[in-house]
């Protein structure tokens, strides 16, 4: 009987990890340890956790120490610490439907060739217990006839499927080294990805008679790795997009290397969290780190994207990077700056 291993980081959850424990003690697969790394929690995480381990020994509490902080450390902790056949990644505050193991366990044991199988889940409000008109499937099969590879879609961030979703060998992902990036504060599990999908691993999506087996919750409260640092994030996207590109061109995926991939993350991160950056040494830094756009080109929404930044210096400081790109682009040749912003 094959061994599951579900790794969750959790931080400050006392009100949500219980669920989410729950979801694993309600299996009807039996075979699995629930391997939870504590983030260095500050409210009664630790104490909800223990209530639940020292009853079942299944479920195993480790902590960060003086490791680096973030989800990324914590998960890298699972994934060593953990002793199952298969690994799959919870979020603190998400659930695993009764029967995603034996669902799981019974499709990966009659696809021996797979490294790893995709399964659909449901998004949900977590004040609903029930499918509700604003669920939604969470499942990437949807995308499998739009021409563009999976690749593509996580560098758009058209996001195929959620941490969640996937079940892996957990031998494979050690094989390949493949570890999440502790280095980056968002878009991890992006980044997670690219490289599992990089490393040519097989794998195949579920899309037939399956009931979805697991729920990406959404609610008010804060993310794991939220931080209101905006050079520190401005600083990890451009580690991201570097480390993006490295994967890329090491696999053989140069022709994804692009300007989505830098302008799409780095934009959408300012837009969500309405930077204000008002330190002139803020600005400074904030100059400096833009300039290693120079060498990229542009994506064709680029111009709505700019004109919905809030921040009024950050819209001006983007606006002057495009008009120095408006000759190399083709999307410029019809447009006419004025419209969208005056200086």
């Amino acid at each position: 009987m094959k061994k599951v291993s579900v790794v969750t980081a959790v931080f400050n959850r006392a009100n949500l990890i219980e669920r989410t424990i729950i979801s694993l003690l309600s299996q009807t697969y039996s075979n699995w340890e629930h391997i939870i790394v504590d983030d260095g929690s500050t409210d009664n995480t630790v104490n909800v956790i223990e209530e639940y381990s020292q009853t079942d020994d299944r479920i195993k509490l480790f902590h960060r120490g003086t490791l680096m902080k973030g989800s990324n450390t914590c998960r890298n902790i699972g994934i060593r610490e953990s002793r199952g056949d298969y690994i799959i990644f919870l979020d603190s505050d998400d659930t695993l439907s009764s029967f995603c193991l034996q669902q799981r366990v019974s499709l990966m044991s009659i696809n021996p060739n797979c490294d790893f199988m995709v399964f659909p889940g449901i998004y949900k409000q977590i004040e609903s217990e029930d499918y509700c008109p604003d669920n939604y499937l969470i499942s990437s099969y949807f995308y499998k006839n739009k021409g563009e590879s999976i690749v593509s879609l996580f560098i758009n961030l058209d996001v195929p499927w959620m941490p969640s979703s996937p079940i892996y060998l957990r031998e494979k992902l050690l094989q390949n080294d493949i570890y999440f990036d502790e280095d980056i504060i968002k878009f991890q599990d992006i980044v997670f990805h690219i490289k599992v999908l990089c490393s040519q691993l097989k794998f195949d999506v579920v899309k037939s008679n399956i009931k979805p087996d697991h729920f990406w919750v959404a609610h008010k409260y804060s993310s794991i790795g939220k931080t209101n640092a905006n050079i520190d994030i401005l600083q990890s996207n451009i580690i991201v997009i570097k480390r993006i590109i490295s994967i890329l061109a090491m696999n053989g995926f140069d022709t994804l290397i692009d300007a989505k991939v830098f302008f799409r993350l780095l934009w959408l991160t300012f837009y969500i969290h309405s930077f204000c950056i008002n330190e002139d040494e803020e600005k400074k830094k904030s100059c400096l780190y833009l300039s290693e756009l120079k060498n990229f080109r542009l994506p064709y929404n680029c111009l709505n994207m700019v004109s919905r930044i809030p921040n009024v210096f950050l819209r001006k400081l983007f606006m002057k990077i495009l008009l120095l790109y408006k000759k190399k682009n083709k999307y410029f040749l019809k447009t006419k700056m004025s419209k969208i912003y005056k200086f």
